[in-house]
């Protein structure tokens, strides 16, 4: 979808310290972390973030809220999580529209909120 709307993909090269252009699609942490897209100014970083998480959009992440209910020491607790988390951005590129998301990357009153402590 990104390269339909313009934009180009690179692969940061650890030696050279520079982002080198790329046609492949290849995540691995024994490879290369991620993908980065540019377009004119814009750039959005996809890749390995969190340790044994799927590849998630690293940067820049839509406002994102849930709450969810954690079970930790025969405790019960309700924790707000905001996009810092991949499991958050996760929700969001499972259950919203690509091009909303896009949409939210470069505009900060787009929120996406999700209470996971109520069943519907």
């Amino acid at each position: 979808m990104l390269i339909d709307k313009g934009f180009k993909k690179f692969l940061y090269n650890a030696k050279t310290g520079k982002n080198e252009p790329t046609d492949k699609h290849f995540i691995s942490s024994m490879v290369n972390l991620g993908y980065i897209y540019i377009k004119g100014d814009r750039e959005i970083c996809f890749g390995l973030s969190e340790i044994h998480k799927p590849p998630t959009l690293i940067h820049p992440r839509p406002r994102i809220r849930v709450t969810r209910e954690i079970e930790k020491g025969g405790h019960s607790f309700i924790a707000e999580e905001t996009e810092v988390m991949d499991n958050s951005m996760n929700i969001v590129l499972e259950e919203e529209d690509n091009e909303l998301i896009l949409e939210s990357l470069f505009d900060s009153e787009i929120e996406f909120e999700y209470d996971l402590t109520t069943t519907t």
